[in-house]
């Protein structure tokens, strides 16, 4: 890593992910900046995501850390978002945040369910509010994670992924696929 940032120079165009978490996120509130043509606000996107009414989270590993700001300002300011969380890791092992998606699972409105890609893992591992498939989430699942909201008018729907770009791609076009507004697929970072 060090000698890819000492190889910068100025006008180059760098992917930066980050800051994440409440700490972070609070810090930056408090300054102005653009990023890539976006302002602090509609980079974090945790107002607008929590503008629609049923919320699709998709997040491969690590990616699930914007996810967490965004599940904690529904729940603490008591918005009637629903949400469906979709996490999807290697093993059981590499889930982070299981006991603080269990909390969340107690909530009406948050639902968490672990797409585990590598055969013979174990749910004993898991708190029993998460539910979990062990395979990989493709289109079929997708689609079954998004029926949960198909009564549901596609403009109420919001879909947001944050994770490897592979798995953001296909997230992307599953949710066009099924009809969701381009503007109602947010990718992290924006």
């Amino acid at each position: 890593m060090t000698k890819l940032i000492t190889g910068w120079k100025v006008d180059d165009v760098i992917d930066w992910r980050g800051p994440y978490g409440v700490d972070e996120c609070e810090r930056i509130q408090k300054v102005s900046f653009k990023w890539n043509g976006w302002s602090h606000l509609e980079w974090l996107s945790v107002s607008r995501c929590a503008a629609f009414e049923k919320l699709i989270l998709v997040a491969g590993g690590t990616g699930i850390a914007p996810f967490i700001r965004i599940v904690e300002d529904i729940l603490i300011h008591d918005k009637d978002v629903i949400v469906r969380l979709v996490y999807c890791v290697p093993t059981v092992e590499q889930a982070i945040y299981r006991e603080k998606m269990a909390r969340w699972g107690q909530h009406w409105n948050v639902k968490i369910v672990l797409y585990v890609s590598k055969e013979g893992e174990h749910a004993e591992e898991l708190p029993h509010l998460l539910k979990w498939k062990n395979n990989r989430l493709d289109e079929a699942g997708f689609s079954e994670e998004f029926n949960f909201f198909k009564s549901s008018s596609l403009e109420k729907i919001g879909i947001a992924v944050c994770g490897q770009a592979t798995l953001e791609k296909d997230v992307m076009n599953w949710a066009k696929k099924i009809g969701v507004p381009g503007d109602n697929i947010i990718r992290f970072p924006p």
